[in-house]
């Protein structure tokens, strides 16, 4: 009975990790359309936008290599798989024993880097300045990511993830260590600027000149655009998943017991909603940043980290 209930866990995390952050897209489009005075696309607009780019035709650039073809399986692959390392409407995942945070920003750095070689493989001014941006961003936030997931890890006692939510989900608010506020400045900050949203990039834009990570996609089509937008999807979809659950972790269902799940399923829908909707708020009210300026963003990350660093070193959790 507890081998059927670990795979129908697992079967509803792999479906609700591929699936919602779709909707979560689409939560951010109708919030931003919303506030402009528009009705807004339906919320599931991007898994019909994806069908239809899975049956269609690839172009494939004269100058493009096999790292071309490749990337696009990569950087979903890479994405997925850290999606059955990240908690959903439970602290218990598929790949719990390997969900170590620096293995989570590995992957996560690992899909970047197929990317940004493809945009580089396709030999276009465009493309390779998107790829320079993208790397540039990088540089500056991963520091960040890796020094608050650190500072959540040292607070909860392991450097697993799963372990973390479930640690912070059995304390009571007032239990809950004075670093949390800076680790949760720290990963917003370059949550918004690893999926390349606006103040960092605008995903609507169409001038290419002020494309970040959109422009390193020009020369994609078909299924191989279909998978990247997939992964970008999921790696938003991450994203607020693990803020919400981190800081959040408001009515997890407990694994092996089948009557929490449609609480857990409940809770993590909604909560990962309200970010979305809040991040579509963020997006309607602020105008995008000259590209000089995201490093005052990201060193405000970088602070906030550091400032978790050295609280936990000379006080302690």
């Amino acid at each position: 009975m507890t081998f059927a209930l670990d795979i129908g866990f697992a079967a509803i995390h792999l479906a609700l990790v591929l699936f919602w952050p779709l909707v979560l897209v689409g939560i951010v489009r109708r919030v931003k359309a919303r506030l402009a005075c528009r009705r807004g696309l339906p919320l599931l607009q991007e898994l019909t936008d994806l069908l239809k780019l899975f049956r269609k035709g690839e172009v494939i650039p004269d100058t493009a290599t096999w790292v071309f073809r490749l990337a696009p399986w990569g950087t979903w692959a890479a994405s997925a798989l850290v999606a059955l390392m990240v908690p959903t409407f439970s602290w218990s995942v598929p790949l719990g024993a390997q969900a170590d945070f620096i293995l989570v920003i590995y992957l996560l750095g690992s899909s970047r880097f197929l990317r940004n070689l493809a945009a580089l493989d396709t030999a276009t001014a465009f493309a390779g300045l998107a790829a320079s941006r993208e790397s540039f961003v990088a540089a500056l936030s991963e520091p960040a990511m890796v020094l608050s997931l650190w500072c959540a890890g040292w607070v909860a006692g392991t450097s697993r993830i799963p372990e973390m939510v479930w640690r912070f989900s059995e304390k009571a608010a007032a239990e809950l260590s004075p670093v949390h506020p800076l680790i949760l400045v720290a990963l917003v900050i370059v949550a918004i600027a690893e999926n390349a949203r606006v103040p960092f990039d605008d995903p609507t834009t169409h001038l290419e000149l002020t494309m970040i990570h959109e422009a390193a996609l020009l020369e994609y089509s078909g299924p191989g655009l279909a998978l990247m937008q997939w992964g970008a999807g999921l790696h938003l979809g991450l994203s607020l998943a693990l803020i919400a659950n981190l800081f959040f972790p408001i009515g997890l269902a407990a694994p092996a017991e089948l009557g929490t799940v449609p609480l857990g399923l409940f809770s993590f829908m909604a909560r990962t909603s309200v970010l979305a909707a809040l991040l579509g708020v963020l997006e309607s009210t602020m105008a995008r940043l000259r590209f000089f300026r995201i490093t005052d963003w990201l060193a405000l990350s970088g602070a906030a980290a550091v400032l978790a660093v050295i609280r936990l070193v000379t006080v302690g959790r």
